[in-house]
């Protein structure tokens, strides 16, 4: 699996994703892919899981035929699919499976957003396997849906329930620091008894000025040509305390802001 999160905020929208490639066996064979690509002419950025060379061969796609988010939203049903079959048969002789992610801003309604859809070919080897480590959670096929929480890749609910991650309201969360934090129970998880998620943390954002990206963490001792066996994780608020910036946390700043400018 990769890890790929996205957060919806009213006034920008996020995408988190891990670096890591690796063989069907969990073992590396790269630690800093760039697996989130962003389109600033749309503005846009994209992301998939599954085969490595899907989301940029759909990102250059994208771009070569949209102008701009809306656009592509409009005829995404239609187009995602098909491109996805081709590129399948393609590159994997038709057998792939992917969830494909995209955040954007759309001009029309002056906002963010960000959509998901579910993909697979007929030929899919691994389509049961996947909806299996998923929970077998009902999803609608090559069908792009709004995300209007933190949604990406699905987590066991023990995990979320141990590290103690708090569920707000999605202007409360801080951006960075709350998508490090599921993409970390992420990281704990072990599925089909193999840990997937590493090597270099990309975090893409998207507002009404453009895009920004940049590494946000960095695993050093995910190395190429090992299984990655991540560093448990004990105390989950001191994980949160030792990542929370020295000004307290964004939504402490985010208020003592407001409370600012309303003195002001």
């Amino acid at each position: 699996m990769s890890s790929v999160f996205v957060l919806q905020q009213s006034k920008s929208v996020h995408m988190m994703t891990d670096g890591l490639v690796y063989d069907r066996n969990g073992i590396v064979q790269a630690t800093n892919l760039a697996k989130a690509h962003a389109l600033p002419t749309l503005p846009a950025a994209v992301s998939c899981t599954g085969p490595a060379f899907m989301s940029p061969l759909i990102a250059e796609k994208i771009a070569m035929e949209f102008s701009s988010f809306d656009e592509y939203i409009d005829r995404a049903d239609e187009w995602l699919p098909a491109v996805f079959d081709v590129l399948a048969e393609k590159h994997r002789d038709g057998d792939a499976a992917s969830s494909f992610y995209i955040i954007g801003w759309h001009e029309r309604e002056n906002r963010p957003a960000a959509y998901c859809a579910d993909l697979w070919t007929d030929k899919s080897s691994r389509i049961e396997r996947i909806m299996a480590n998923s929970g077998n959670r009902e999803v609608a096929r090559a069908k792009l849906i709004e995300q209007t929480s933190i949604a990406g890749v699905p987590l066991k609910p023990d995990l979320v329930e141990a590290c103690g991650f708090k569920v707000r309201r999605n202007d409360e969360y801080d951006p960075e620091l709350d998508l490090l934090h599921v993409t970390e129970v992420a990281r704990q998880e072990r599925i089909e008894g193999a840990h997937w998620v590493g090597g270099k943390i990309l975090f893409t954002s998207i507002d009404a000025k453009g895009i920004t990206q940049r590494v946000v963490h960095h695993y050093p001792q995910d190395r190429v040509g090992a299984l990655i066996e991540p560093e448990p994780v004990t105390d989950w608020q001191a994980w949160r305390a030792a990542r929370e910036k020295p000004a307290g946390s964004w939504l402490k700043r985010q208020i003592a802001g407001r409370k600012m400018r309303k003195r002001g």
